[in-house]
């Protein structure tokens, strides 16, 4: 008797602890598609969700792979084929929304898991086919799935950073604007303050990163990264610091992405 195809994975089958377990491939449509991880990475998201597990998950959404199998339709869609090298978002929006339909897909409420959504490394496996996560070896890919095509001489260990470099760029130059003579504060050195580090160099910003002694080195990363300034809370005081280094102007913009989340601000009467 023949035994149906499988993929191993690493559950998170309760708070910190993870179980190796096989799940079946799915049979694959004319919508839908499978990939063939490559490698992923490891976001902030994914160890706040290792805490929080009720219900087993396969955690991972930073993911690039090949696609292994696909539909007519999904190739169409997506505008890949088999063997085609992806990077994967964690959205599954509904593409029929009012956010589907201006472009802010990210904004959906299908994406929303508080609210019995949908998205990549955050959907329990009990959810058939069950290959939600990027810590396995396959991930199944939903019809609704945003995948991009990946150029193959990217290495992987840097393909996995699209995400986070994405967020960066987006944050910094599409939503705050930053540019030329603009003076930018990051709170949090972590991968993705590092990411609107580049950005906001990129765009030609004078940036300053804050963090605390427990981040020095990713603070001095920052630091070989582009940023004008690091300040280091632990030692000397943040407002004080921004207050010299800028003449007294403080920042156009301050971006939140320390582990309590990322927002955004425009106002000088702080910072």
């Amino acid at each position: 008797m023949r035994h149906a195809p499988k993929s191993i994975a690493a559950v998170a089958v309760r708070n910190n602890e993870t179980r190796i377990q096989e799940l079946a491939l799915p049979e694959i449509s004319a919508d839908d598609g499978l990939l063939r991880v490559e490698m992923v990475g490891m976001c902030g998201t994914d160890v706040g969700n290792y805490n929080h597990i009720t219900r087993p998950t396969i955690l991972g959404h930073h993911v690039v792979g090949h696609v292994e199998k696909i539909g007519e339709h999904a190739s169409q869609w997506w505008g890949v084929k088999e063997g085609d090298r992806v990077a994967m978002e964690e959205y599954l929006p509904c593409g029929t929304c009012e956010h589907c339909r201006e472009g802010l897909f990210r904004s959906c409420k299908s994406t929303d898991s508080r609210r019995g959504g949908m998205r990549y490394g955050n959907t329990s496996i009990d959810i058939k086919p069950g290959l939600w996560g990027g810590f396995s070896q396959y991930m199944y890919l939903h019809p609704n799935a945003v995948v991009h095509k990946m150029p193959p001489h990217v290495p992987a260990a840097e393909a996995v950073f699209t995400l986070p470099l994405a967020n960066g760029f987006e944050w910094m130059c599409l939503e705050a604007r930053v540019g030329i003579g603009k003076t930018v504060v990051v709170l949090g050195p972590g991968q993705q303050g590092m990411a609107c580090v580049l950005a906001a160099k990129a765009a030609g910003a004078q940036v300053i990163v804050v963090g605390r002694q427990s981040s020095v080195h990713r603070l001095a990363l920052c630091k070989q990264l582009g940023a004008d300034d690091i300040v280091n809370t632990t030692i000397e005081d943040p407002i004080e610091r921004i207050t010299q280094i800028t003449g007294g102007k403080m920042a156009d913009v301050v971006v939140d992405v320390t582990s309590g989340g990322r927002s955004s601000s425009r106002s000088r009467s702080r910072w």
